[in-house]
């Protein structure tokens, strides 16, 4: 779940677990026709859940704060063994003390390349797409 996602949740303000379950039927593999509030919820209950929330910097900053507190509340009240990975810019999280925060450094070119060839090696993927993504890296990691 990206920044597109995010700012329709502050936007239309529904329940967190609706947006979960909305978001579950439109960013992953699963079929939609077996995702329910009733499965997302028996799997949060569970803690056998992941949940990735990706570009929380996207949304705009005077409603950012709000959201932060709506996920963090939100996942307080779930069983602790559920998984909760939030990514942002440094500008855009804003952890409290009990929430352990990464950093991920800066890839130099040697390790993108890396990382794209064992990509490559794994043959599961479509070369072309692979060698334009590793263009695109390496354009980034020039800037």
């Amino acid at each position: 779940m990206g920044g597109d996602a995010f700012k329709m949740f502050i936007n239309e303000a529904p329940l967190l677990i609706d947006f979960l379950l909305n978001s579950a039927k439109t960013s992953t593999l699963l079929d939609e026709t077996k995702i329910s509030r009733e499965f997302l919820n028996h799997y949060l209950n569970m803690g056998r859940c992941i949940i990735l929330l990706d570009a929380l910097d996207e949304v705009d900053k005077s409603k950012r704060n709000d959201l932060h507190e709506s996920v963090i509340a939100y996942f307080k009240t779930q069983n602790p063994n559920n998984k909760i990975c939030i990514t942002s810019r440094d500008r855009g999280f804003i952890p409290e003390s009990n929430i352990e925060e990464f950093s991920i450094q800066p890839l130099d070119r040697r390790q993108i390349e890396l990382y794209v060839d064992k990509i490559i090696a794994l043959k599961k993927f479509d070369l072309v797409s692979i060698v334009e993504k590793k263009r695109e890296i390496e354009m980034m990691s020039e800037n």
